[in-house]
């Protein structure tokens, strides 16, 4: 396991062991990315928000991800070095309802992501990533690449915990 402190240097997230740090160090890990990047300070959510979300969705959020929103709650409308924006609570969405048809445009695999919810983009939305919630707060919430094509993306990691661990140690590595 990784050293408390010894966030955002090689070799504290191991891929092929999944070794994952604490998530109070994670969310440090994420910070110092933004901050490297001059995105500004993000305010988290307060418990509230969290739970109108999960009312209105009928979703519970796996504590890692009530934890990310309680603490960071997105970059705002900034996009961070490697042009990734992560959204506050207030912007995540349903994939169907961000790919819908209103600009007259069909998408082919805009209801192949079931239960799965937009939180983040790449690029002004070339890339749309969003994870899988359901009523059990003890789910994983995989990490699914949308790309808004006729090929659905792949799962680009299985707990948003290892997902968000992967973009802290290197960016580029969730492309």
């Amino acid at each position: 396991m990784p050293l408390r402190g010894a966030c955002c240097v090689p070799g504290s997230f191991d891929v092929m062991s999944q070794v994952l740090r604490p998530a109070d160090d994670l969310w440090h890990c994420v910070r110092r990315q933004w901050r490297r990047a001059g995105v500004g300070a993000s305010v988290g959510v307060i418990e509230t928000a969290v739970a109108e979300f999960e009312n209105h969705y009928a979703v519970a959020l796996p504590d890692d991800v009530r934890a990310y929103f309680v603490a960071e709650n997105g970059t705002g409308q900034d996009m961070d070095d490697e042009y990734f924006r992560f959204w506050p609570l207030s912007e995540v969405r349903p994939v169907e309802d961000v790919l819908d048809e209103s600009g007259g445009v069909i998408y082919s695999d805009r209801f192949a992501y079931p239960n799965c919810f937009v939180f983040a983009d790449h690029l002004m939305n070339s890339w749309l990533y969003a994870f899988r919630l359901t009523a059990d707060r003890a789910q994983l919430a995989p990490v699914f690449r949308v790309t808004a094509s006729f090929e659905p993306g792949e799962q680009m990691a299985p707990t948003f915990r290892q997902f968000m661990s992967q973009y802290a140690e290197h960016p580029g590595s969730i492309l």
